[in-house]
């Protein structure tokens, strides 16, 4: 070796000597000096190489060897002059470790990834300097201090941006305390990474410190209105607001005008919850139904009963005795007949004014009659009747009954029903009773009772009989089961006659003619037969008004004696038939409408019966025809 390099070696072990202890006296100026350190190894490596060119020609094989062995011990110089120690052995050797462990921990602190970390961890454990691995340590404990509370923040965003509930998010709430990570950020020595993280917490921390629900205005909660509904909604965070009409989901505005209800549940991101029901009902209350009942009690009083379709409020409602009975159904009770108004709001303020007359009056009855409809177009039949008749009373009313009337006649009860088409100014019941034997049914005037009718309220009618009837057109009917009576029987009248029909209700007769003349009607009860007739027949028949028929009856009037005629022989000779006569020969001949018998009688005084007849029926003559010789 030369005495230009050994001089080299010199100065440059002394100014490494120098830095070292300015070093370790001053600790902060560490990152100054290993840049120094860094430029004065370039520079000296410089040096080494121009002089090893200069020297290259005169250098042995052992001048070569000594060279290699001084640039080693330059470069050891150099990194002990970086850590500001003395060597570890005090054997001579330099440590290049240290300056290892420092670009990893410089790129740890520049990547903050674990990987960085470990890799600056291992390096830095190799370091043999106490001092100088500390302070490493040191460095990466603040860069893992940073990258767990990076972590930390992130790990709570990331739970923060996945809840979906309020559990979720108290979840995240828990974590945030638990894992103290305000605490840790703000420990945190690198300023800028503290400030960014701090940043970060703050914007979860909006979401996390918020425990108030949103504040919806714009309509009390659970209210009903008759006017549109617009909404505002306050809140720190965002919100996610839904909105459904009547049960079925709707798209949320703001602004609500058609009718229903809605519920609007507004959510923020924290989950705090605020939900607003309300109804908007633009439509006035309706009286559906109104009902009343007559109940005998004080005296008699009427129950009003009214259904509504919704639920009313009112002073003619809240003030004047009216209770809720049921849903929307309200009842009072009045003493007379009235008139009523209720005036009345629904919940949302709709008004309604509804008048009605209570009705405490007893049906009226405006006609009463009865008339035997099996001749009701006669106007004399109709007012009597006779057993297998069937009789009608008619009862009109003012209204419509509730209760429709019972009849009692011939001691049986009939219900007189409504007859809609007979109500055309009044309200028409009638009851058809058929007139039977077992009602065992006194002639004179039908009696009757009408009783147990009520209108639809309930109000009792009074009762009723045939005193009350009031329809001129059907006053009575008059019940006859007796049959006319005529003052003859059947058979032969040989006199002039005069026929006479006994009935109280007699109506007329019939006399029919067996000689041709045909039917004649009297309505008298007498009637005076020919004064002349052989054998006439008349068929006379008498009717009451009730329609009672007389027993059938047949009358032969026969006031001519019977003509004998024939004619005789004397002599050979025809001569007349003269009575008292005698003859050789007769022929003789009898002829009368109701000849019977014919007998001859002989001189001795004795009677031979020739011949007998039946009553004769016919309008032919009897005939008998008789020879003598």
């Amino acid at each position: 070796m030369n005495k230009k390099r050994i001089g080299l070696i010199v100065v440059i072990l002394f100014l490494l000597i120098g830095l070292g202890s300015f070093v370790f006296a001053n600790p902060n100026e560490e990152e100054k000096l290993k840049k120094k350190g860094e430029s004065t190894e370039e520079t000296e490596t410089v040096k080494d190489n121009d002089s090893q060119e200069d020297d290259s020609e005169e250098e042995t094989e052992e001048e070569a060897e000594e060279s290699s062995n001084n640039q080693s011990s330059n470069n050891t110089t150099t990194r002990r002059g970086a850590n500001s120690n003395t060597n570890n052995s005090g054997t001579g050797e330099t440590d290049n470790s240290y300056n290892l462990a420092l670009k990893a921990v410089e790129q740890a602190e520049s990547s903050f990834t674990q990987d960085d970390v470990t890799s600056a961890e291992e390096l830095v454990n190799k370091v043999t300097d106490q001092n100088a691995k500390t302070q490493l340590e040191n460095r990466l404990d603040a860069v893992k201090d940073a990258i767990n509370a990076e972590k930390l923040v992130t790990a709570l965003e990331n739970k923060v941006k996945s809840s979906n509930n309020i559990t979720d998010m108290n979840n995240a709430r828990e974590y945030r305390t638990d894992e103290k990570i305000e605490n840790i950020v703000s420990s945190l020595k690198d300023s800028t990474l503290k400030t960014a993280l701090e940043k970060r917490l703050e914007t979860v921390g909006k979401i996390l410190n918020d425990n108030d629900s949103p504040i919806i205005t714009g309509v009390d909660n659970n209210s009903f209105t008759n006017e549109n509904i617009t909404l505002t909604i306050e809140d720190t965070n965002d919100v996610t607001t839904t909105a459904t009409l009547n049960g079925e989901e709707i798209e949320y505005t703001g602004t609500f005008t058609e009718e229903g209800t809605y519920v609007v549940t507004v959510i923020d991101a924290a989950y705090n919850e605020a939900t607003v029901t309300f109804t908007i009902d633009k439509t006035a209350p309706e009286i559906t139904s109104i009902t009343q009942k007559y109940e005998d009690k004080q005296g008699g009083r009427i129950k009003v009963t009214i259904t509504t379709t919704e639920e009313i409020y009112g002073t003619s409602i809240n003030n004047y005795g009216w209770r809720k009975v049921g849903e929307n159904t309200y009842e009072n009770y009045y003493y007379k007949t009235k008139e009523v108004t209720i005036d009345a709001t629904d919940k949302a303020g709709n008004s309604i004014s509804y008048t009605f007359t209570v009705d405490k009056t007893a049906p009226v009855v405006k006609s009463l009659g009865i008339v035997n409809i099996d001749k009701y177009t006669d106007e004399q039949g109709k007012l009597y009747a006779k057993t297998g008749d069937t009789v009608r009373v008619l009862i009109y009313f003012d209204e419509k009954l509730g209760t429709e009337p019972t009849v009692k006649l011939g001691g049986k009860e009939y219900t007189a029903t409504y007859r809609e088409a007979s109500s055309k100014n009044s309200s028409a019941y009638y009851a058809d009773i058929k007139l039977t034997e077992d009602m065992n049914l006194s002639d004179g005037i039908l009696t009757f009772e009408v009783y147990g009718y009520k209108d639809e309220v309930g109000n009792v009618g009074k009762e009723l009989n045939q005193e009350s009837i009031n329809n001129t057109s059907y006053p009575s009917v008059t019940i006859d089961n007796t049959i006319p009576v005529l003052n003859f029987s059947n058979g032969l009248i040989t006199d002039g006659y005069t026929v006479e029909v006994t009935d109280d209700n007699f109506d007329y007769m019939t006399v029919q003619y067996y000689d041709g003349r045909g039917t004649q009607t009297i309505d008298t009860n007498t009637f005076t037969l020919d004064s002349e007739g052989d054998n006439t027949r008349y068929n006379i028949k008498a009717y009451d008004k009730a329609g009672n028929v007389s027993q059938y009856r047949d009358i032969y009037l026969d006031n001519t004696n019977p003509v004998i005629s024939g004619t005789a022989i004397n002599g050979g000779e025809e001569v007349s038939l003269e009575n008292n006569g005698s003859y050789q020969e007769v022929t003789l001949n009898i002829s009368d409408g109701s000849l019977k018998t014919v007998s001859l009688v002989k001189e001795d005084g004795t009677e031979e019966q020739l011949a007998t007849f039946n009553d004769n029926y016919t309008n032919k003559k009897v005939t008998f025809e008789k020879e003598y010789n």
